[in-house]
């Protein structure tokens, strides 16, 4: 009988193991879910900023593209119908900079700006362009990643 008390022991530590395991992963998942939503909204913020101050339509709506790669990185898509801007990549990250800077956000590391535009396409009358708020380690190892391969 007293071997079963121990089996009945070590399946109670394991299921609790389990939980208390489970239970943090659910709670970083979700811290990092907040985060990212923090910085969406902040990004799109600064974007719908610096679209003004270029005279660009402002884009409707972001969508983060960094979900597979997970880990807190804050990168969103945008698109910008509007044929009649003259868009280019340079001129969107200086006025992101411009804006960065008038708002008194500081970079994260030396090497890049708060707000980068990590990719840039045109199709069809749109511009379609990604921007990453380097807030966070994880977004600024993306960013690096990103720049390798481009």
């Amino acid at each position: 009988m007293p071997w079963m008390m121990f089996v009945g022991l070590l399946i109670v530590v394991l299921v609790a193991a389990i939980g208390i395991v489970w239970w943090r992963v659910w709670h970083r998942k979700r811290a990092l879910q907040l985060l990212i939503r923090r910085g969406h909204g902040i990004t799109d913020t600064q974007v719908a900023a610096a679209m003004a101050a270029l005279g660009a339509a402002v884009p409707a709506a972001s969508l983060p593209v960094a979900d597979v790669w997970g880990h807190g990185i804050m990168a969103f898509a945008y698109t910008v119908a509007d044929p009649q801007a003259k868009l280019t990549r340079a001129a969107v990250a200086a006025a992101l900079s411009e804006q960065a800077q008038a708002a008194g956000f500081t970079p994260l590391s030396p090497r890049y700006a708060p707000f980068e535009v990590t990719d840039w396409w045109q199709r069809g009358g749109e511009t379609h362009f990604d921007v990453a708020y380097v807030a966070n380690a994880a977004t600024s190892e993306y960013v690096g990643d990103v720049a390798k391969v481009s």
